[in-house]
């Protein structure tokens, strides 16, 4: 009797141990499928967040006018819609073409008022360069030259107040001391400043078209060109190109100029006049990145 219990208990124990492993073994199965879906969930959303647009390079065998007119680039441009922006990108053997046209007046303004640079990273990545243009109020010193009570009613930090306003002007007025560009390493710092009337085959140039602003650009390749000035690839290369507006830290405003505005009495506004104020939306800063490759012939 005794002997029958403890057989009915061992094998208890058997069927339990069974049990208990095919059910630990389902578990680990689970998981490990729950953790494989997840990579793949992950990686979808990490791919989707960090994809850069995809431009295709056209083959230039006519003289492009970099003038700020984009007529040049009718048929030629592709529109990016979450960044409201449309590019063109044309190469030959010699130089590379690029037409970015802004269709945000306040991301316009904020490309003039703080500097915007093209970055330029061919496939060997140890041979980026940066062309910043415009160099922004504090590096032109434009703004010890513009006059407060002729300066267009636009807050660097905030939309327009009138969506409508003519960019023309503004423009004009911003870019009358921008009489020079800089190529810039990785890391911002300066190593050539040149006038954009240059001998070096660089041709830059930004101007308001149809109340967006266009921005034009020629510049050399290194197939046929023994210049330092030039980007580090040729015809049949991947390149990838990232626009980047800069940022006004504190640091570079603590030793500016303090304005003497006239002396008189402040008085808060009306109650009627502080509703009748116009509202501000945060603007986002132009900057996001395109990949191509540069077409070899005419196609």
């Amino acid at each position: 009797m005794k002997r029958n219990f403890y057989m009915n208990v061992k094998m208890n124990f058997r069927s339990l141990s069974i049990i208990t492993d095919n059910y630990l073994s389902y578990i680990h199965k689970s998981l490990k499928i729950f953790y494989n879906i997840s990579l793949i969930i992950i990686s979808t959303l990490l791919i989707g967040c960090s994809s850069t647009e995809q431009i295709v390079s056209k083959w230039n065998s006519e003289e492009i006018n970099i003038d700020g007119n984009y007529n040049d680039w009718v048929n030629n441009l592709t529109y990016i819609k979450d960044k409201n922006v449309s590019i063109g990108i044309k190469n030959n053997d010699n130089f590379i073409y690029l037409c970015l046209i802004v269709e945000n007046p306040s991301q316009a303004i904020q490309i003039l008022r703080r500097g915007f640079i093209v970055w330029f990273v061919p496939e060997d990545k140890s041979k980026i360069i940066g062309l910043k243009y415009p160099l922004g109020i504090l590096e032109s010193r434009l703004e010890e030259n513009f006059d407060i009570r002729n300066r267009p009613p636009i807050s660097d930090r905030d939309s327009l107040r009138n969506e409508k306003v003519k960019l023309d002007k503004m423009v004009e007025r911003l870019l009358a001391n921008e009489q020079n560009f800089q190529i810039v390493d990785e890391n911002k710092y300066p190593l050539w400043l040149y006038s954009i009337n240059n001998d070096k085959d660089i041709k830059i140039k930004m101007a308001v078209n149809a109340n967006k602003l266009v921005y034009e650009l020629q510049i050399p390749l290194s197939g046929n060109h023994e210049d330092k000035l030039c980007i580090q690839s040729k015809p049949g290369d991947k390149l990838k190109i990232t626009f980047e507006t800069e940022e006004i830290k504190l640091s570079d405003v603590k030793d500016r100029p303090v304005r003497n505005f006239p002396q008189g009495e402040f008085r808060r506004p009306s109650g009627n006049m502080r509703r009748t104020m116009p509202s501000f939306s945060r603007v986002e800063p132009l900057n996001f990145s395109i990949e191509t490759t540069l077409v070899k012939t005419s196609q």
